[in-house]
């Protein structure tokens, strides 16, 4: 009863926490120079314990500017380093509101791992550096 008892008490503690401490940032993701509009921008995480739940993401403005957020209704990501992956899908010429179509950037930019794009984000949030997207390798 007793370890059930502490058990309960960890778990609303927790939950009671408020969550993830987030940063408001702003970022500005480019090809070739121009600005970037409707690309998707999700930042993956490294190093952060426990391991973030969700990856922030946001999508590209007219001004190629995103404004990611963590979960649907939490503007701002956790303070941090993250790689960056983009991705811009074709529209769908069936559905005006819908980009589902295949990505038309080059292929490493939709992996964290390979797009070469990292961000760190401070606590006090800000305007990170420009993501930089060449439309053929250097």
């Amino acid at each position: 009863m007793l370890r059930h008892g502490i058990f309960c008490t960890l778990v609303l503690m927790l939950a009671g926490c408020g969550g993830v401490p987030l940063a408001p940032v702003t970022a500005r993701v480019t090809l070739d120079g121009k600005p970037l509009a409707q690309a998707v921008v999700r930042f993956v995480g490294e190093g952060f314990e426990p391991p973030l739940t969700h990856a922030p993401s946001g999508i590209a403005d007219s001004d190629g500017v995103v404004r990611p957020r963590y979960q649907d209704d939490q503007v701002g990501i956790p303070p941090g380093n993250y790689k960056v992956a983009v991705i811009l899908n074709a529209e769908d010429p069936l559905n005006d509101f819908a980009r589902i179509g295949p990505n038309l950037l080059p292929a490493r930019y939709a992996d964290p791992t390979t797009s070469g794009l990292a961000v760190t984000v401070p606590p006090t949030g800000g305007e990170l550096p420009t993501l930089e997207l060449k439309s053929t390798p250097k």
